[in-house]
């Protein structure tokens, strides 16, 4: 929920599925998580795999990010719940596979409106973030559109530590990017703070 903070340590091998619209780990604008190893900060240890129910590593769909902001849906009396824009996601350790389609695997889900991927860094870990559609891998999701008079949709990734490997679908009719970036968005702002030395990028 929005406001909320939660420190997540990861032990053992544990598997979040979402439903269509939902994020698989939701954190709405105004939240905060950070997810770490059980072992310590920048450890591998523990393993969380989070992802849309109709999204898998090898394809799928689905509208909600794995890790992040849920996807528009339309309520009852036709009206949209428009809550794609993610809070604070900080990931300080631990294995970490997320998967999506159109919302981001790490980030915003599919809206439409000013809903980025919200705030995103990384420190340590192994993350694996996958969005076989309209997302990113890491960043935005489909449909994110830029904040009038910034030119982006207010999405700040900053990576300084760990094993990192991000793919969107790059595709002429889904144009998404590994990390930023999403079909219909811009970039935001991507930081790479390279603190350390142990720190490898690869992003399709």
């Amino acid at each position: 929920m929005a406001g909320a903070t939660v420190n997540l340590w990861l032990r053992g091998d544990n598997t979040l599925i979402s439903g269509m619209y939902r994020a698989a780990l939701e954190v709405p604008d105004g939240a905060f998580l950070t997810i770490s190893s059980a072992s310590g900060d920048f450890e591998n240890d523990g393993k969380l795999t989070a992802k849309n129910i109709s999204a898998d590593i090898n394809g799928g769909g689905g509208y909600g990010a794995g890790i992040g902001g849920a996807g528009e849906y339309r309520l009852g009396n036709g009206s949209k719940n428009s809550k794609g824009r993610a809070g604070t996601i900080i990931i300080n350790g631990g294995t970490i596979i997320a998967a999506a389609r159109d919302g981001a695997a790490i980030g915003g889900g599919d809206t439409t409106g000013h809903d980025g991927g919200g705030t995103i860094e990384i420190n340590g870990g192994n993350v694996t973030a996958i969005a076989t559609y309209g997302g990113a891998g890491i960043g935005s999701g489909w449909y994110a559109d830029p904040i009038s008079g910034t030119g982006d949709d207010g999405t700040v990734i900053t990576i300084r530590a760990g094993q990192i490997n991000a793919s969107g679908n790059s595709s002429s009719d889904a144009g998404a990017a590994g990390i930023g970036g999403s079909k219909y968005s811009s970039s935001g702002v991507v930081r790479i703070n390279n603190a350390s030395s142990s720190l490898s990028i690869i992003s399709t």
